[in-house]
């Protein structure tokens, strides 16, 4: 069994604050029969998105794990200006596995982003998309 979108990383956003807590939920998934997660830490205006910390965190917690548990990390994307350019200028380190699209999850509430959105035109995709 897979979970697509598990705040498993430690202190990074509203999910676990230390080590010993990831280690425990990666624990509990295993005894529930999860084979692999996909860490999404937020990248939002609250939280920082740094892709070389998430994979510091993620790497310690898999060898913890083992090879009972496969940890992949993406990231639950909420739209805001500032991380669309982000998103144009390195995308990889947002999706899943760090494969491209389509393996993006968005999150958030999208009034609220398109509003922020059409006062920015700089944030537009170029013609021909990204």
């Amino acid at each position: 069994m897979v979970d697509l979108h598990c705040h498993i990383l430690p202190g990074l956003d509203d999910g676990p604050a230390t080590m010993e807590e990831s280690a425990a939920m990666a624990e509990s998934a295993i005894a529930d029969g999860i084979t692999h997660i996909v860490a999404t830490p937020h990248s939002s205006d609250e939280y920082f998105f740094d892709f070389a910390h998430v994979r510091q965190l993620r790497d310690e917690l898999q060898a913890k794990a083992g090879n009972r548990l496969k940890i992949v990390t993406g990231c639950d994307f909420h739209l805001n200006p500032e991380n669309l350019e982000a998103l144009r200028k390195d995308p990889r380190q947002y999706c899943i596995n760090q494969r491209g699209a389509p393996g993006l999850l968005r999150a958030g509430d999208r009034r609220r982003a398109d509003r922020r959105l059409r006062r920015r035109r700089s944030t537009r995709c170029p013609e021909g998309g990204w």
